[in-house]
């Protein structure tokens, strides 16, 4: 037990986002799949059971292994993994607000997406903060050490408004709404802005060094989920637009959420074809072990399939809708293929090893 809560990985969250994002797709092609309701639900109990565990052992790291979890903290690749805990508090208020009220009463069930929303929230300021603040302060850090993973923290705040709109819509009417509003405006600037700047340093390494190793390769996909979610949030704020007693009543913004969301998506759906080849040429070349980074591929694809069920309602063309069920569909197999793998490494003992991080990312 010393050994697990020693290595246990800050990347071990998103375990849970990678399986919490399925329940949420699966709703937006219901139609498709049958049995959907009954298959989300449980994936949505399950996902619940796995942030325990992960929340317990985190806390259980943070007390008994404070040194190693510092470590990984001031690390220019590992501490950007670290906010991907409130992550999975943000995609289980999610959850909660969709498919929580098929257990439980609706009142209940937001209640329980708003205090997951208000710790996640203070959770991703807190640590992306910390994580870039220990950057900025690193002097050793190497080109070969930017990867897909540094756009955790800018995807981190960009997932705030995905809650907080639908909250806001919820308790609209209330003192509440307009401070989840606000809050959820703000954490978009800041994730938008971090994203610009952070996209470039990313691309750059890609450009001007070798790709990372066979162990970070999933994490390309990651370059995708930014957009995937700015689409998401453009419709709901156009939702939240026409909501009775929104604290931003604004009905012509539909039309500016039809452009820019189906922009957003473009690209998100362009970095997919990219992320793919990249991966597909990794497994061809049978240089890819199983890791925990395999699951940077659930979380992406499955907002991305949600992205584009959440944009066929400014747009209602068929198309979007046979795309969404494709990717729900790629996302179902990609989970049970990273839940099988996380089984099998859990099993044998190697996910809680100490893998050498400054090897993974170089091929060197």
């Amino acid at each position: 037990m010393n050994s697990i809560i020693k290595n246990f990985a800050p990347s071990w969250p998103s375990v849970v986002m990678g399986t919490g994002i399925v329940p949420v797709a699966l709703a937006v092609s219901a139609p498709f799949f049958p049995g959907s309701k009954l298959l989300g639900t449980a994936i949505f109990v399950l996902s619940i059971a796995l942030f325990a565990v992960v929340l317990i052992l985190t806390i259980a790291r943070l007390v008994l292994a404070r040194e190693e979890f510092a470590k990984d903290m001031r690390h220019p690749v590992s501490g950007n993994f670290v906010p991907t805990l409130p992550i999975a508090a943000m995609v289980l208020a999610i959850d909660f607000m969709l498919i929580g009220p098929r257990l439980m009463e609706a009142h209940v069930a937001h209640g329980i997406a708003l205090s997951l929303f208000i710790v996640g929230t203070f959770g991703i300021y807190a640590l992306g903060l910390a994580a870039t603040a220990m950057i900025f302060s690193n002097t050793n850090v190497q080109l070969a050490q930017t990867t897909f993973g540094w756009f955790i923290p800018p995807v981190s705040q960009l997932i705030v408004p995905v809650v907080g709109f639908d909250l806001a819509i919820a308790y609209g009417g209330t003192p509440l709404s307009m401070t989840l509003f606000v809050i959820s405006v703000m954490s978009l600037g800041i994730g938008l802005t971090l994203f610009l700047l952070v996209g470039p340093n990313v691309y750059h390494r890609y450009l001007y060094h070798e790709l990372p190793g066979s162990m970070m390769a999933p994490t390309a996909m990651i370059g995708l989920a930014p957009t995937a979610i700015l689409a998401i949030i453009l419709v709901k704020l156009a939702t939240l637009a026409v909501a009775p007693a929104s604290p931003w009543p604004y009905p012509g913004f539909t039309e500016v959420a039809r452009f820019l969301s189906l922009a957003a998506w473009g690209f998100s759906a362009w970095w997919f074809v990219l992320a793919s080849i990249l991966i597909i040429g990794h497994l061809k070349a049978a240089t890819a072990d199983f890791s925990l980074s395999w699951w940077a591929l659930s979380f992406p694809v499955g907002a991305l399939a949600i992205a584009t069920g959440a944009i066929n309602k400014l747009f209602h063309l068929g198309a979007f809708t046979w795309i969404a069920a494709a990717l729900t569909l790629l996302l179902i197999a990609i989970w049970g293929f990273v839940a099988l793998g996380t089984i099998r490494i859990i099993a044998n003992g190697s996910a809680f090893k100490k893998h050498e991080i400054d090897k993974a990312v170089s091929t060197r």
